[in-house]
């Protein structure tokens, strides 16, 4: 059989020219597919990674910037910053968008991120040409679109009925297929149409600095730089993400504690829905934990705080429960 199939095979080598040819242009293809995907994903990566936030809140089941298959309520940012060791949360509106440049009918594809200027987060990376924060009506867009479309300020990007005027240009946007352009969260509802207006694509979060003055010689923090040196001493110091992990561990060890020998997932679970004053000392001094069966939030209790030229302190008692 092996023997009749190599005949036929090679009686025709046409065909076996042709048969070669197609895998072989088929993988060449895959291959420039490959990586055109990951070039492309490197620069999604390296705009994010270069965005000034600890981190990153979406909703469940988002994978990436661009799709930004994220929808979160504006409330999600107020429980946020109820968070001890939050220091500033930032909202964003993140939608890909095709426009065209006023006067012509040639069509753009952009992606328009709305953010809140007053946060100083998630804004232009660097500004090239112009201003910004953008105003109503208004976009910063990529050096890139302006360099390969012929874009400039004072130039407007029209969708439908609606525009923007270029007022700024920036770096650090460029994601080869498409361009980020800012705008703010007013004026992407606005431009977007979004319904409910107040919906956001991610939550931008910058931690706490352990290293403050004001903690420098906290026993709490003490004991957390003895445990970063004994279990982790290429960890950085500097990462609040590290003290928030060793917050979140600690908690953990409460209810872990509370459920003694009984470790099934019923047992954990009611524990960690009775957790009663409990404090972790690396929270904020007064600070205390508590959840029921009925309310599962751990932390409802915060420290109001002011900005004193230099940095920030805690002024009054603590409010909440």
């Amino acid at each position: 059989m092996l023997l009749v199939a190599r005949k036929n095979l090679f009686s025709e080598r046409t065909r076996l020219a042709i048969s070669v040819g197609g895998v072989a242009l088929s993988v060449f293809l895959i291959g420039i597919l490959l990586s055109l995907y990951r070039g492309w994903n490197e620069k999604v990566g390296e705009y994010v990674e270069r965005v000034p936030a600890d981190l990153w809140v979406a909703s469940e089941g988002a994978t990436d910037f661009i799709q930004a298959g994220s929808s979160l309520p504006d409330g999600v940012g107020t429980l946020l910053n109820f968070v001890p060791e939050v220091d500033k949360v930032s909202a964003l509106d993140v939608r890909p968008v095709e426009v065209s440049k006023g006067g012509t009918r040639e069509t753009l594809d952009v992606q328009l991120v709305g953010y809140d200027p007053r946060a100083d987060l998630g804004g232009p990376l660097e500004m090239v040409e112009g201003k910004s924060p953008p105003g109503p009506g208004e976009v910063v867009i990529d050096q890139a679109m302006s360099d390969r479309f012929d874009v400039n300020i004072g130039d407007r990007l029209v969708r439908g009925t609606d525009a923007l005027t270029v007022v700024g240009k920036s770096a650090g946007g460029d994601f080869v297929f498409t361009q980020v352009a800012f705008v703010t969260l007013d004026t992407a509802a606005d431009f977007l149409e979004l319904e409910p207006p107040s919906q956001r694509t991610f939550f931008l979060l910058t931690l706490k600095d352990p290293t403050e003055k004001e903690w420098a010689n906290d026993p709490a923090v003490k004991k957390w730089e003895e445990f970063m040196k004994k279990y982790y001493p290429e960890g950085s110091l500097i990462d609040s993400a590290n003290m928030y992990a060793y917050t979140v561990a600690s908690t953990l060890h409460q209810v872990l504690k509370q459920a003694g020998d009984n470790l099934t997932r019923e047992n954990i679970m009611k524990q960690a829905a009775d957790l009663k004053g409990f404090a972790v000392d690396t929270l904020i001094p007064g600070i205390k934990m508590n959840t029921s069966a009925g309310d599962f939030a751990p932390i409802e209790s915060v420290q109001l705080m002011k900005f004193n030229g230099t940095q920030w302190e805690r002024f009054g008692e603590v409010i909440g429960k």
